[in-house]
């Protein structure tokens, strides 16, 4: 099957709208969604299997720390060794979140493991062992973005995820029994469109669109929008700053910013007291289309008559969707709430109707 038809979790098992009703993530199975779990959200969170799951980040982070303040510098230094063995995280790709369109996730390779760390050994030696310098890493560390950063934060919460991941199993009665066709390893199964790759669940409550605080993903949305770094750049970088590439910018992030203990200390204080509200997965114009196309072809079938010519298919397909939206609750595509949606949501929507509309006279070679 082309990677064209997206599969969600809950349609491969004709599971309906018991995910949401749940509070648990529906995934696209043979592919990704564009969500990551939020190291903030992981605070904040009620679920129980991640109770303490920031904690345990935050520990993590610490130790190493506190091994690269004994080595001192030292690379040769056992301690210092051990911290680059340490900072070892893989993609965990069976939760299906991220940017990496159902390819292989980058995770992090021995070179950058080893430059991340002597940067980290570099800050915490000059200033501070304060660990949310760890969630920070993609304000200063170049080829560290969203997806390197949620590969760091769901191997740390690895076991947790597989925790609810048995839970919501049970939940949704997903066992061996009801599914002899697919493959389990110990009470999880494996992702028939991932060679080899689990099949995880994760609540909704821990997601979000970007992988820490809202305004902390990006490096220049970081520098213009949060008021306190935006202040130690003007006061400090007398550069030109839009006219350089990003990992400039970094550059001087970290050494402007993460290299003075003063500036370090009030960029961690801002960055602590931001908090995050829970994500609506909903309000993603993507994902959302994507829900909504499959209810649709579910429950509104398309009878296509032949012989016709591109032009009359083109309004055919415009009576199809029109139909969608006056007849079939379509219009909430529209609308987010009372807000409208954006144009491309709805053009996403059309897009969607003639695929299907194609698919259904197979016209599709995929």
């Amino acid at each position: 099957m082309g990677q064209s038809h997206k599969i969600f979790f809950s349609e491969e098992f004709g599971l309906e709208n018991r995910m949401e009703e749940l509070g648990i993530f529906d995934p696209i199975i043979n592919g990704d969604s564009n969500y990551f779990i939020n190291i903030k959200r992981l605070r904040e969170t009620n679920i129980p299997e991640f109770a303490g799951s920031y904690d345990k980040i935050n520990k993590f982070f610490y130790n190493i720390g506190q091994l690269l303040l004994a080595a001192n510098g030292d690379m040769s230094h056992k301690a210092y060794k051990t911290a680059v063995e340490l900072f070892d995280f893989s993609e965990v790709d069976g939760i299906n979140l991220g940017t990496s369109k159902g390819g292989p996730g980058k995770g992090f390779g021995e070179k950058l493991r080893k430059q991340i760390i002597k940067d980290a050994s570099d800050i915490i030696l000059t200033c501070s062992n304060q660990p949310e310098i760890f969630h920070l890493l993609s304000l200063f560390e170049d080829n560290v973005g969203p997806d390197r950063v949620s590969d760091m934060i769901a191997t740390l919460v690895y076991d947790e995820i597989i925790a609810y991941t048995k839970r919501a199993y049970k939940a949704l009665d997903i066992s061996s029994g009801k599914y002899p066709n697919y493959e389990f390893e110990n009470g999880i199964m494996l992702n028939p469109y991932k060679k080899d790759k689990e099949l995880l669940l994760v609540p909704i409550n821990i997601l979000h669109e970007i992988p820490i605080a809202k305004d902390w993903d990006d490096i220049d949305r970081v520098c213009s929008e949060n008021k306190v770094i935006k202040q130690e750049i003007n006061e400090m970088i007398r550069l030109e700053w839009y006219k350089m590439s990003t990992g400039q910018k970094k550059s001087e992030i970290k050494r402007q910013i993460f290299l003075d203990g003063k500036a370090l200390e009030k960029i961690i204080v801002a960055y602590n007291d931001t908090t995050l509200d829970e994500c609506d997965v909903m309000g993603n114009s993507a994902y959302f289309v994507e829900k909504i196309a499959h209810k649709y072809r579910d429950f509104y079938s398309i009878e296509i008559s032949d012989g016709k010519d591109s032009y009359e298919a083109t309004i055919e397909i415009c009576n199809h969707f029109k139909r969608l939206i006056e007849e079939c609750k379509g219009y909430e595509l529209l609308y987010n709430g009372k807000t409208a949606r954006d144009e491309k949501t709805v053009q996403k929507a059309l897009h969607l109707t003639a695929y299907y509309y194609c698919l259904c006279k197979n016209l599709l070679n995929f």
